[in-house]
């Protein structure tokens, strides 16, 4: 497995228009030969998600799919995958694109009231 930035303690963030994702190195948190995509809203979500419905939507994998929602910094609401460490840019790339795809979706709905 080839060294990359992001498991040199580097951060790897890409912006989009309604949230920032952000590849971090697994093994940080003992996910060894992961990386992990966390997604962090532009706006916050605190007073749209509470601990409840996050575990709802937690459980509701027709809409966070492979990932999660959690609070890492006080209240501010996270999305957060895991996917094999690779040093592929195409593959990770797609793989960041995904994550704030499935998270901004639940956005749109969580604020449109669709969902719960």
């Amino acid at each position: 497995m080839g060294d990359s930035n992001y498991t040199n303690g580097n951060v790897l963030k890409c912006h989009y228009d309604k949230v920032s994702c952000s590849v971090e190195d697994g093994n940080k948190v003992h996910e060894k030969d992961q990386i992990l995509l966390i997604c962090e809203p532009k706006e916050p979500l605190e007073e749209h998600i509470d601990e409840k419905k996050a575990l709802q939507l937690n459980g509701d994998f027709s809409m966070t799919k492979d990932g999660y929602l959690s609070t890492l910094n006080g209240n501010t609401i996270y999305f957060i995958r895991s996917i094999p460490n690779t040093v592929d840019v195409r593959v990770l790339m797609k793989e960041i694109d995904k994550s704030q795809n499935i998270f901004t979706n639940l956005i749109d709905e969580v604020l449109c009231d669709v969902v719960y």
